[in-house]
């Protein structure tokens, strides 16, 4: 907790929408610096201080450009595909909107300032590349003030998403008022990990409102105000809970027995562990450049982190199917066994199905989607994450009809185990994300 709190405070002074880039000795020939959405009025100002190569040409052809594209992957891909030796991206003026050129070794200063007009409107992409030399190492300073009218320093797709975490960050209490209340009409059945469905629920609501504070300011002021700070910290929180309740009540946790074994207790331990590693990464994702060295190794270790995290999780559900299988058809309990099977059965299907849309789904439709539509990112986001809550508590709600915490039942020697699946091999285990590097969270 030290630690991410001490990364989320030297980091929250670079936060604000009026970028800051330092680059020192980049090699590289290509590389993206921001993508940002304008609408009509909006203003891009750009400053560029101290530029210089470190080598000997007889011509130096350089820019920072600002094109039009019309998405974040696609702004991406056009620094990653491979170029022939002959193209040069300063010569692709039916792209480029504006140019600042380097023709010579040293630049100390140079500036573009531009008002957007009604026919100029889309996502602007501002990047670095060189033509010549073929080899060499840049530097430079780079301040980007952006912002649309208002003033408003989101970018234009991204505009409404403080509203939409606030809202939702209201339909999670009411669904907190309503799940205890719930538990308290039925004292005698509630577990421990009842208890900490709760907590999660309660930082989730906290979660939502710092980062939706953290917009707002970003929004209205170009900068966070320390808001960053309070929700990088119950972001780590809310993913260390969250992980630590699928992974509990997979086991049974409280609800079908008091302790976890040692197979279950380290894949607890790992995911915990990971957890501090994914926050960390997120942190710096999110308020370094983009397109940056440092940026894209981040982001490569929070995929990575997140993708086994999230695999982990099921590991223990699938235990916990094969032992009810196998607990079905030797102690003479069928029924009961089997309606507890297929509740982990349709437990496993949810998790796996949210982590698909959460950490893919999403993830392309914001990568795709128009600039102005973005903020449907945020949206379908909390809309699953409010839907696989709901789901969780309804089937592992306090009650005394639920399978899950029926402590008798009829024998039904006629229930045919075939019937839940599972009877000729064990559950597949899907790695979520195995196929697809993207991005998550939580």
């Amino acid at each position: 907790m030290r630690t991410l709190f001490l990364a989320a405070v030297l980091v929250a002074q670079v936060a604000a929408k009026i970028h800051k880039v330092s680059v020192s000795d980049d090699s590289r020939t290509t590389f993206s610096i921001e993508t940002f959405g304008f609408v009509t009025g909006g203003v891009l100002n750009i400053t560029v201080d101290d530029f210089k190569i470190d080598a000997e040409a007889d011509q130096y052809r350089q820019a920072i450009l600002v094109r039009l594209t019309t998405s974040e992957t696609e702004a991406l891909e056009s620094v990653e595909v491979e170029r022939d030796d002959t193209t040069c991206m300063i010569d692709e003026t039916d792209l480029n909107f504006f140019t600042i050129e380097f023709d010579s070794k040293s630049v100390p200063y140079s500036n573009l300032f531009h008002v957007v007009n009604e026919d100029e409107q889309g996502l602007y992409h501002i990047l670095y590349t060189r033509c010549a030399p073929a080899q060499g190492k840049v530097s430079f300073e780079l301040s980007a003030l952006l912002y649309n009218p208002g003033p408003d320093y989101l970018s234009a797709g991204e505009s409404p998403v403080p509203t939409i975490l606030f809202v939702f960050s209201g339909l999670f209490l009411l669904a907190l008022i309503m799940w205890v209340k719930h538990i308290r009409t039925h004292p005698t059945k509630v577990h421990h990990v009842h208890h900490m469905m709760s907590v999660l629920v309660l930082v989730k609501i906290i979660t939502l409102l710092a980062e939706g504070l953290d917009k707002h300011y970003v929004k209205v002021f170009g900068e966070p105000l320390g808001w960053n700070v309070v929700y990088y910290i119950f972001t780590f929180i809310r993913g260390v809970m969250f992980f630590t309740v699928v992974l509990l009540i997979g086991t049974g946790w409280s609800l079908l027995k008091p302790t976890l074994n040692s197979r279950e207790k380290k894949i607890v331990l790992v995911v915990l562990s990971l957890q501090v590693i994914d926050n960390i990464a997120l942190i710096v994702e999110e308020e370094i450049t983009t397109g940056s060295s440092s940026w894209l190794q981040w982001r490569d270790v929070l995929h990575l982190v997140d993708i086994i995290c999230c695999a982990a999780v099921l590991f223990p559900i699938v235990w916990q199917i094969r032992h009810l299988r196998e607990a079905a058809a030797v102690d003479g309990k069928v029924e009961r066994n089997l309606a507890k099977l297929t509740q982990f059965r349709q437990f496993y299907v949810s998790v796996v199905t949210y982590v698909y849309f959460t950490r893919i789904i999403v993830f392309l439709l914001g990568a795709t989607l128009p600039f102005y539509m973005v903020w449907l990112r945020t949206f379908f986001r909390e809309s699953a994450t409010l839907a696989f809550f709901t789901f969780v508590a309804y089937k592992f709600r306090p009650e005394a009809d639920n399978p899950y915490l029926r402590v008798s039942m009829e024998d039904d020697d006629d229930e045919n185990l075939s019937d839940f699946g599972l009877q000729d091999g064990d559950v597949e285990l899907v790695a979520p994300g195995a196929a697809v590097d993207t991005r998550i969270a939580a």
